[in-house]
């Protein structure tokens, strides 16, 4: 017949800790192991694949005037009506500046020289001296009747000489 089980033993010390084992080898050494004949650098460079293919092209976006018509709900929105609102805005911010600041607005069709095509041109006058010229290729300061690039550098130094006054 089988007896009872005797009451478990107390635990062990723990043991003390092994020695460190060798270092492993590289990925490279296992790979020359493994037949790769060459450099270390050769093999690194064979790890690199080939280009993917490009992704397919995704659907045009719409354009500026496309975007106003749907956020204004105006579908039948025109581009002269559009440039217009927007030139309209852009004086509206100049009206309260000193009687020295103009808000007269100008608009005229003008030949595009770029692809010889008509498009509308929008004039703010600013000040006596510096007119904001907006167009469908994009916009332009004229500063005695001498078109100014975009460039920051020049609005700022037209900033700091009192020519444009942002207050």
């Amino acid at each position: 017949t089988n007896g009872t089980n005797g009451t478990n033993g107390t635990n062990g010390t723990n043991g003390t800790n092994g020695s460190d084992g060798a270092p492993g080898k590289s990925a490279y050494e296992i790979a020359v192991a493994n037949g790769y004949i060459g450099t270390e650098a050769q093999w690194l460079e064979s790890l690199k694949g080939t280009d993917g293919t490009n992704g397919s092209v995704g659907a045009d976006g719409k354009s500026a005037l496309e975007v106003a018509r749907i956020e204004t709900g105006n579908s039948t929105l025109t581009y002269t009506e559009w440039m217009t609102s927007i030139a309209t805005e852009a004086a509206s911010m100049v009206s309260s500046q000193s009687s020295s600041q103009g808000t007269g607005i100008t608009s005229k069709t003008v030949l595009d020289p770029d692809d010889n095509n008509m498009t509308l041109a929008i004039i703010i006058e600013l000040t006596n001296e510096v007119k904001l010229c907006i167009t469908g290729d994009g916009w332009a300061i004229i500063y005695n009747n001498s078109a100014v690039p975009y460039d920051s550098d020049v609005i700022n130094e037209m900033i700091n000489q009192g020519v444009i006054s942002l207050t």
